[in-house]
């Protein structure tokens, strides 16, 4: 019976508090997007834990709560504009590390999204920021630069593949055009 009830008022939380989207109905219960996790590392937790924090910050990242004995780190909410449309968005990505069972280091990442629905999104006392679930392409870009940093190893197929092709890319960058010269 408890499991029905629980059923019942999840399902009508959407019409008395006005969420349309499970991330907004997550929000008003006050439950977080889950973290993801990624690795193993080969590395040790404290060069992932450096990799992965300079990468954040990078990234624009600045941090609210940074605590290595327990590997956590999280950052503050970091707010990006458009220019084409009124909405902003602010992310904030929280991570943990731990032992991997293969003797690497396992990272627990997520990147929440909040979406500025308010009228003025430039004035902080006309926001009205709502949950919108993780940015999973933002902690595929954490991840990568920390891979990155780290050299490179093991980045995996996807990894690997970007990497070459982003370096082929910066190769040809760096290549002088042809010098035709004098055409006599």
């Amino acid at each position: 019976m408890k499991h029905h009830l629980a059923v019942a008022v999840l399902a009508l939380l959407p019409l008395f508090t006005g969420c349309s989207s499970i991330p907004q109905i997550q929000a008003t219960l006050g439950i977080k997007p889950a973290k993801t996790e990624y690795g193993p590392f080969e590395a040790s937790k404290k060069e992932v834990w450096e990799a992965a924090r300079d990468s954040m910050a990078d990234m624009g990242f600045t941090f609210r709560e940074s605590n290595r004995d327990e590997w956590f780190l999280e950052s503050r909410w970091n707010s990006y504009g458009s220019d084409f449309s009124h909405e902003n968005h602010r992310y904030r990505a929280t991570m943990e590390l731990e032992d991997s069972d293969s003797g690497g280091t396992t990272m627990w990442l997520v990147v929440e999204m909040e979406t500025n629905s308010g009228t003025n999104p430039v004035s902080p006392g006309e926001a009205d920021w709502s949950a919108d679930g993780a940015d999973t392409d933002m902690q595929d870009e954490i991840v990568y630069r920390t891979r990155k940093k780290l050299g490179g190893h093991g980045l995996g197929d996807i990894y690997e593949k970007t990497l070459r092709r982003l370096e082929a890319e910066d190769e040809k960058k760096r290549q002088k055009p042809p010098d035709y010269g004098d055409t006599k």
